[in-house]
């Protein structure tokens, strides 16, 4: 890891073995585990926390106040919006919007160019197809003993404050 290669803010802590690409920035009190991959002109915004694993392809910005657990994976040109939550071993698409205060649980899927927007909950092991909005305040779950979570096919739009239950 070439520290000349991107700039860190004050009191970060970056793990031996992260590797950053050229051109990230990342803000103050951020802390970055070992064995992340942050790829070029990444923007992090003050106080995210990236576990252990997770990879961050090039060009994604993710806004103040954000975590991001074990193995997750953020695919190219994504934004994050503040205050939000992703869950370990999740899978963010290229392209995608994540509003404000949106929590993406464990081992779920949010497919390319695809908008979650503010207030929304996107279950453990619930999917969300390619080229879909997902409304304000929606809320998918998945029920207790299921191995999967419910599944939105691409293209579809789920209006503001939907319930998605299986």
């Amino acid at each position: 890891m070439d520290k000349a290669l991107y700039t860190a803010g004050m009191d970060d802590l970056i793990g031996d073995d992260a590797r950053i690409g050229a051109g990230a920035i990342i803000g103050d009190m951020c802390s970055i585990r070992d064995d992340a991959t942050i790829g070029d002109n990444v923007i992090i915004g003050d106080y995210v926390h990236i576990a252990d694993n997770v990879v961050i392809e090039d060009d994604v910005i993710i806004k103040s106040y954000v975590s991001i657990r074990n193995d997750a994976i953020i695919k190219s040109g994504t934004v994050i919006g503040t205050k939000c939550i992703i869950g370990s071993r999740s899978y963010l698409g290229s392209m995608s919007y994540i509003g404000v205060w949106v929590q993406v649980g464990d081992d779920a899927k949010i497919g390319d160019h695809t908008c979650v927007k503010e207030g929304s909950r996107i279950g453990n092991k619930c999917g969300v197809g390619n080229n879909c909005v997902v409304g304000k305040k929606v809320r998918m779950v998945n029920t207790p003993r299921r191995k999967v979570g419910p599944r939105i096919p691409d293209g579809v739009t789920l209006p503001d404050e939907s319930r998605i239950t299986n």
